[in-house]
């Protein structure tokens, strides 16, 4: 029981909550502990959003199909987080990505009528919520701004700020050169030329068919340089 209490104290809902309010948590709620091996399928793009689900353990891997299904976005999320909160509600309640456990992996979901019972019975499960969907809101009010903007160097990173998850890892792009300049909104040369830029700096590495990210925040903070 002690072990569940930390786990759920470390997750994005319930960070400070005090361990006697967890503890009430566990015994009135009905958690779902799930277990799924390396490689194993999580759930696929477009299934309803049944659940508000975590990754407790382990490692999972999201891909997101962009430009019909021929640029691939790869992102890993690690415990403890959240999977999709934003998602769970709304006019959109299907999953945006398909996840695979990339490791042993474990995932703790919570229906959502008892999203809602915890959420009224508790403010600060509710403030936790409320922030992390108006952070994820706020991407938008960003991104457009920065699209807007005659850079067009920032575009790669309004696209990797935008579909994944401020904690995300192993962040991987796998396309092809006409379906990415397609996807970023840029000519064969421009494209080729901001990779070079970027790969210089070491904020990406390229292979020609796939563009590793090893670090999200580095890229990210070409959308906030002075003069940009």
């Amino acid at each position: 029981m002690n072990n569940m209490s930390d786990q759920l104290m470390a997750l994005p809902l319930f960070q400070g909550i005090g361990k006697e309010r967890i503890m009430e948590l566990i015994e009135k709620v009905p958690f779902h502990f799930l277990k799924f091996e390396e490689g194993q399928t999580i759930f696929k793009a477009g299934e309803q959003t049944e659940f508000m689900r975590f990754v407790v353990s382990g490692q999972a891997q999201a891909e997101t199909a962009l430009c019909g299904g021929n640029v691939t976005l790869i992102q890993t999320i690690t415990a403890p987080d959240v999977i999709a909160p934003d998602f769970l509600f709304g006019r959109i309640t299907t999953y945006p990505f398909s996840l695979t456990a990339k490791t042993e992996c474990g995932i703790m979901q919570l229906s959502k009528a008892y999203v809602v019972s915890i959420m009224q019975s508790d403010k600060i499960c509710l403030l936790n919520m409320l922030n992390y969907l108006s952070r994820n809101a706020q991407k938008g009010d960003v991104s457009y701004k920065r699209m807007l903007s005659s850079d067009t160097s920032q575009r790669l990173a309004v696209m990797v700020f935008m579909l994944t998850g401020h904690r995300s890892q192993d962040i991987r792009i796998r396309y092809k050169q006409k379906d990415l300049c397609k996807l970023l909104g840029l000519r064969r040369s421009a494209m080729l030329e901001l990779i070079s830029e970027l790969e210089t700096r070491g904020v990406v590495l390229d292979n020609g068919t796939e563009l590793q990210i090893p670090d999200r925040q580095q890229l990210v903070a070409e959308l906030v340089k002075p003069g940009k």
